[in-house]
């Protein structure tokens, strides 16, 4: 959790949309959907989502232009149906390109709560009420509501359609020698939303991101000893062992 106070002040997140425009895209999808219908007068958005493995009401708010999608969601969409190479190799090209950044506060990097309820924001299942959020991470109503009006005061979350919508992606938190604590140390934190069905394959990425960074400092002239950790773990559960404490 990046509940330090010595979290960095200002940091920026990156945050990614969608290299095309978002009316193109709704067009591209619509054109799918609609295609699909034609062969099958039955066939529903609920079916279309579920074949593109995409939550339903995240596809259809993207569709009523209510939501923006992500570039990485948009090339997962597009490369499962897209006959044009130029969309896909547009998409993959932006993908690659170095993203662009958003100073967070400090206040909101120092508040653990206001960084998890951001993050509960991007669920496909997200209704936006405080109420929902608080039950999700198991929170008082009063904090989330309390962290909600910091992160609309920072505009990183705004009302839209008459639910509240995160504006940056999740900010990694970072400490170390940029912030003058130790030139030897490095801390990162990300709190993010999840589709837990991803989870076996974020264990895969990081049992292989360790194998790569015991290669990479098994090369030199090796001298002290050093501990690298990545942790993944539920919020809530977390938040709550805490509190019992």
């Amino acid at each position: 959790m990046a509940n330090s106070p010595e979290a960095a002040s200002g940091k920026e997140s990156t945050s990614r949309r969608s290299g095309l425009k978002q009316s193109v895209l709704r067009r591209i999808i619509k054109a799918e959907l609609e295609r699909r219908r034609a062969r099958n007068s039955r066939y529903s958005l609920r079916a279309f989502a579920r074949d593109l493995e995409f939550n339903s009401a995240h596809l259809s708010e993207v569709l009523n232009g209510k939501r923006a999608m992500s570039l990485e969601s948009a090339l997962r969409l597009v490369e499962r149906f897209s006959d044009d190479p130029k969309i896909v190799s547009q998409l993959q090209d932006r993908l690659k390109e170095k993203p662009k950044k958003t100073v967070i506060a400090d206040a909101i990097l120092r508040n653990p709560v206001a960084l998890a309820v951001l993050a509960m924001l991007h669920s496909d299942d997200a209704t936006g009420g405080a109420e929902w959020i608080a039950q999700s991470l198991g929170l008082k109503k009063s904090e989330v509501e309390s962290s909600l009006r910091q992160l609309r005061a920072e505009r990183l979350v705004a009302a839209q359609n008459g639910r509240l919508v995160p504006m940056v992606d999740a900010p990694v938190v970072s400490m170390g020698s940029e912030q003058g604590l130790m030139d030897n140390l490095e801390f990162s934190s990300l709190t993010v939303c999840v589709d837990p069905r991803r989870l076996p394959e974020a264990k895969q990425k990081i049992d292989e991101f360790m194998l790569q960074m015991r290669e990479f400092f098994d090369a030199g002239a090796a001298s002290k000893v050093y501990e690298l950790q990545v942790q993944l773990y539920p919020w809530a559960i977390a938040e709550s062992g805490k509190k019992a404490k």
